[in-house]
């Protein structure tokens, strides 16, 4: 076999960057590269060579049914979320549009639903895309039976439940009480707790948080980045 789509444990999504931007690689030799690594490597060996989709503008149609499996069906969430991106922003939208609705429709992850709101609402100007954040955020108040201005709030900390326990099958809505217990682990959180838990049975909201951003709440509850 051809050792170039056997991969050793030298060969590294960086040394095949490095090969590729020095032209002692193709691109096409590089795409079989990298698409073995995602079938066969670590997680952060897949997610290298994923994102070197994106950096070397690799969107044949091998690379696309590759991205597109990692998307719809890898059991990772990071994963697929490392494969929306390139998705998105890599493949033209008569392309991406049936596995990003796909995703939009039945993806569970935190962290992907947060990945996915982002990008859509920087194209807002699109109405497929403006179309795909507004079916995002329903299925975010049902799923959470929250007023629609309180769902970045939900979302950012069940990501920060994920980030902080590493517990990448967290899935919207799931488990609310594994999110207090979290909070409870920090100081000065009491009034966000009584917030939160007030918000879940229904009741009138309180004044809102003066910033509902995923970095304002990180800053509160993370003392060091776990990813």
């Amino acid at each position: 076999m051809n050792d170039k789509l056997n991969p050793s444990s030298t060969l590294t999504p960086e040394k095949i960057c490095a090969d590729v931007e020095s032209n002692n690689m193709n691109k096409k030799a590089a795409t079989d590269l990298f698409i073995t690594m995602i079938e066969s490597s670590d997680t952060n060996s897949r997610i290298k060579s994923i994102e070197a989709f994106s950096k070397f503008s690799l969107m044949s149609d091998k690379a696309f049914k590759i991205i597109e499996n990692c998307l719809v069906s890898d059991e990772n969430a990071l994963i697929r979320n490392a494969a929306a991106k390139v998705m998105f922003y890599n493949f033209p939208k008569r392309k991406n549009f049936i596995p990003l609705r796909h995703t939009v429709q039945h993806e569970n992850s935190p962290i992907i639903i947060r990945n996915l709101l982002d990008i859509f609402e920087s194209k807002n100007n699109d109405p497929h895309f403006r179309f795909f954040s507004e079916q995002l955020r329903g299925r975010l108040i049902k799923t959470y039976n929250i007023p629609a201005e309180e769902i970045n709030l939900y979302l950012n900390l069940e990501v920060l439940y994920i980030e902080y326990s590493g517990d990448l099958d967290f899935k919207i809505g799931k488990t609310w009480f594994k999110l207090i217990g979290m909070l409870k682990n920090f100081s000065n959180t009491t009034a966000l707790i009584q917030r939160l838990y007030y918000l879940k049975l229904g009741g009138k909201k309180y004044t809102p948080l003066p910033d509902h951003s995923i970095s304002y709440l990180r800053d509160i509850f993370l003392k060091e980045k776990v990813y």
